[in-house]
C-alpha cells in the first residue's frame, strides 16, 4: 500500500475555521556518507551507568550485580536509550548486555579494553583483527549491542589505530557504530592557546581527516568551579561547540556531545543540566550523553537520585523532538552577548528573520531537507526564568513544535512581527517560522 504523504485536518486559527494540510517527510536517518552505519534515533546515553560497574582503575565488586536490574530499569524510566560500558570490567559489560536484552528498549555502547581502545593519556592497545573478532564472539550475539566504544579521547598519534579498528568493525559488523570521543580544548596538549602539541582546531581537523568517523563527538565540562551565568558565557564551551558545529556541517557528519552531571565536589543544579543539553541541541547535536548518571540520576542500589526528574524530562522532550531534530541541519547560531567566545557564530544582522536578541538569549537556525526553517531558542541563564520578546524582520507565521507531544506542530502566531516567549532557567524551545503569506502546513517526520 502506498504511503499517504498529505492528509487534511481541521484547525481553529484565531477563531476562524481553516483547513491546514499536514505534510509528512520521510527519511532514512542521518549518517556520514562515507560510512555504512546510519543513525535512526536521537541518542540519549550515559557514561558510568550502574552501581560499581567499576572501570579497570578499580576492583570489580560482583555483589553490585544484584542492583543492575533496578539501576537499568531506573535509567529506562529516565528515558535513556543507551548505556555505555567504557572502562568497565568484562563481567559488568556482560551483565548490562544481558539485562538490556531482557528489559528491551535499552541499547549498549560497549567497550572491553582487553581487546580495543584505551583510557585517556594511557598506553594504546595496538590494532589486531583477531582482537575485534574475539570481542564480537563474546559480546556480538546480544541484541542490545548497537555500538563498540573504540576509544575514549585518543591522542593525535593514535588516530591510525582508531581508523583501523572502525574500518574493520564495518567489515565484520556494518550494523554497529564504531564510536570515539575527542578531548575537549582544556587538555594541555591541544588547547586553543598555550598548547604543547597543536592548536585545538588542528587536533580536531587531523582526527576528521585521518579517521573519517561515523560520528563526531566531544565533551566539555564547564561547571567544575560552579560559575555564575556571566562566567559561563565566557567559557570556551561555546568556542568548542561552535567548532564542532562548523566541522560537522562541513563534513556532513552527525555531531554528539557529553554534558556534565556531576563533578568531584557536588551535583549540578537542574538549570545547569538543562542549559547544557539545550545548548548542545541549539548547536545541532544528534546525540547527548550524561557524564554521569551514576550518582546523579541513579543511586548505589539503583534508586532514583536528585537529578532523575530533570533528566527524565529533558530526555522525554528530546525523544519527542528526535525525528524532527535528526532531519534538521544547522545553518547559523546567534548570541545576545558579545562576550561569548564562539568564533563561528553569526552576527544577528545576517539573519533573515530576527532583528535583535534580548540578554541571555541565543538562537540556532536550522533548515530541514525541504528547506523549511526552524529555530531553537535558548535561555542561557541557568539560574532564572526569563520572559522576553524577540523582534522579527517581517511578518511571520510561528509554529510551536510540542516537545511534550511527539513534536506535534501547532500555530501559536498566524501573523506577527515579534515573538514573545517565557523560558525556564536553562530551557530551550523549538519553533518553525515561515512568511505569513505562505500557505500554512503542519510538518511531521518519519524515519524509515
Amino acid at each position: 500500500m502506498k504511503c499517504i504523504f498529505f492528509s487534511i485536518c481541521l484547525f481553529l486559527v484565531w477563531g476562524c475555521s481553516s483547513t491546514i494540510s499536514e505534510h509528512i517527510i520521510t527519511y532514512e536517518g542521518v549518517k556520514n556518507a562515507d560510512r555504512k552505519w546510519a543513525q535512526k534515533e536521537f541518542v540519549l546515553s550515559t557514561f558510568r551507568a550502574v552501581p560499581s560497574s567499576a572501570a579497570p582503575l578499580y576492583s570489580f565488586d560482583p555483589s553490585a550485580l544484584q542492583y543492575y536490574p533496578q539501576a537499568i530499569s531506573t535509567l529506562k524510566a529516565a528515558n535513556f536509550n543507551y548505556i555505555e560500558t567504557a572502562w568497565d570490567a568484562s563481567q559488568a559489560t556482560l551483565a548490562i548486555l544481558k539485562e538490556c536484552d531482557k528489559l528491551g528498549g535499552m541499547n549498549v555502547l560497549a567497550q572491553d579494553m582487553s581487546f580495543l581502545g584505551s583510557l585517556p593519556n594511557s598506553v594504546a592497545i595496538p590494532f589486531h583483527r583477531d582482537s575485534l573478532e574475539k570481542f564480537l564472539r563474546i559480546y556480538g550475539a546480544y541484541k542490545s549491542l548497537k555500538s563498540v566504544y573504540i576509544w575514549d579521547e585518543p591522542l593525535a598519534e593514535q588516530n591510525s589505530i582508531v581508523r583501523e579498528s572502525i574500518d574493520e568493525l564495518e567489515v565484520q559488523r556494518p550494523d554497529l557504530l564504531g564510536f570515539t570521543v575527542l578531548f575537549p580544548s582544556y587538555h594541555p596538549l591541544y588547547r586553543w592557546e598555550d598548547y604543547t602539541v597543536m592548536k585545538y582546531d588542528e587536533y580536531v581537523d587531523k582526527f576528521i581527516q585521518e579517521v573519517n568517523p561515523a560520528v563526531l563527538c566531544t565533551d566539555y565540562y564547564a561547571f567544575g568551579n560552579n560559575p555564575t551565568p556571566s562566567e559561563f558565557y565566557r567559557s570556551l564551551f561555546w568556542k568548542d561547540m561552535g567548532l564542532f558545529r562548523n566541522r560537522a556541517a562541513k563534513h556532513n557528519i552527525p555531531h554528539w556531545f557529553y554534558y556534565q552531571a556531576t563533578n568531584e565536589a557536588r551535583l549540578l543544579s537542574p538549570g545547569q543540566i538543562m542549559v547544557q543539553a539545550w545548548a548542545a541541541v541549539m548547536y545541532g547535536v544528534k546525540g547527548l550523553s550524561s557524564y554521569t548518571a551514576l550518582g546523579s540520576v541513579v543511586g548505589p542500589k539503583g534508586e532514583k537520585e536528585y537529578l532523575f526528574e530533570v533528566t527524565r524530562k529533558i530526555n522525554s522532550q528530546l525523544m519527542n523532538l528526535g525525528n524532527t531534530l535528526l532531519n534538521l541541519k544547522s545553518t547559523a547560531v546567534y548570541h545576545a552577548e558579545s562576550i561569548i567566545p564562539d568564533i563561528y557564530a553569526s552576527q544577528i544582522e545576517k539573519s533573515d528573520y530576527i532583528t535583535a536578541l534580548p540578554e541571555h538569549i541565543s538562537v540556532g537556525e536550522f533548515r530541514d531537507s525541504e528547506n523549511n526553517v526552524y529555530m531553537l531558542i535558548l535561555n542561557k541563564d541557568f539560574n532564572s526564568a526569563h520572559t522576553f520578546s524577540i523582534p522579527l524582520k517581517d511578518t511571520f507565521r510561528i509554529y510551536k513544535c510540542d516537545k511534550d507531544n511527539k513534536g506535534k506542530q501547532s500555530i501559536i502566531h498566524d501573523a506577527t512581527d515579534k515573538l514573545p516567549l517565557e523560558l525556564e532557567a536553562g530551557e530551550g524551545t523549538l519553533i518553525r517560522i515561515e512568511r505569513a503569506t505562505d500557505e500554512p502546513k503542519y510538518i511531521s517526520y518519519i524515519i524509515i
